[in-house]
């Protein structure tokens, strides 16, 4: 009776040394895969401290709190962005004092007002905003249309540039009746600002084209081309007052005496005499403001 107690704890040890071998040996089932996708380390980091809960709300990308590109958004939106709009804004007042110590006056208004007033500014700057884009988006597309025939760039352009357009030296290049200067800006004017205006809408109406990231992408390009944008249209502001005399009366009156316009564009010149359109002596009307 002993010898077959033995017996039997030899047989049960032996099974439960068995058991521990093949469970320690992985079967072909459970083989890694080295050519199937797996989950590898820094994708688990890159989900880390993203919240997401539920709602009532139909929508419930709501539900998402915090999430791995909200963090690179937030990143670029209070850092990048400032360092790409100073350098841009900043940079052209710059160029513009350059142009005062070289050329003449730069007038700069640097209103400074107190955090209440400006508090209340930026609240019905916000509504101004929203609001002027319908006007803003109208604008661009008539500008588009009425003024693309003369605004195609040509070789023409390319020697204006490379003699300076008349603003670095005392040269006035000849030009049609819009120069590469005037047709940089339309082009600026039309990408730029229909750039702006499909991101812009895009943030005013969240979330019908697009989920979160489409919204911080459309929040990036919105913010650098309406950066870059105001340091262009800043340059412009420059030339087309202080900076080239004539050019602000031409865009106040549409019309400019004849030898300005034989000096700045007298091609265009030529071809409205040949038409018969400015008879010498008269006044070309109407002419692009520089």
């Amino acid at each position: 009776m002993a010898s077959f107690g033995r017996f039997i704890r030899l047989a049960v040890g032996a099974g439960a040394f068995l058991l521990f071998i093949a469970a320690s040996v992985p079967c072909n089932a459970q083989q890694v895969n080295p050519t199937a996708s797996s989950v590898k380390e820094q994708q688990l980091l890159q989900e880390l401290n993203r919240i997401q809960g539920r709602v009532s709300i139909p929508d419930q990308r709501s539900g998402v709190l915090e999430q791995p590109a909200g963090r690179d958004w937030r990143e670029f939106r209070n850092v990048t962005l400032r360092w790409i709009g100073g350098i841009a804004i900043l940079g052209t007042i710059a160029v513009m004092v350059i142009f005062y110590l070289t050329r003449g006056m730069v007038p700069l208004l640097l209103p400074l007002i107190g955090f209440e007033a400006f508090s209340e500014w930026s609240q019905w700057a916000k509504y101004a905003h929203n609001y002027l884009s319908f006007p803003f988006t109208i604008g661009v597309v008539l500008i588009f249309l009425m003024w693309i025939a003369g605004n195609i760039p040509n070789k023409v352009d390319v020697d204006w540039l490379k003699r300076g357009g008349g603003i670095v030296g005392h040269d006035h290049p000849p030009a049609y009746r819009f120069n590469a200067g005037q047709k940089a800006i339309y082009w600026i004017v039309v990408i730029g600002g229909g750039a702006v205006a499909v991101t812009g809408y895009a943030l005013m109406f969240p979330f019908y084209l697009s989920g979160i990231e489409g919204m911080q992408l459309a929040q990036i390009v919105h913010s650098i081309v309406a950066v870059l944008f105001i340091a262009a249209m800043m340059a412009h502001i420059y030339i087309g007052t202080i900076g080239m005399e004539g050019a602000f009366d031409a865009m106040g009156t549409g019309e400019v005496d004849l030898n300005w316009a034989k000096e700045h564009h007298s091609l265009w010149v030529e071809e409205e005499q040949a038409k018969g359109h400015t008879p010498s002596g008269s006044t070309p009307r109407p002419i692009a403001a520089e």
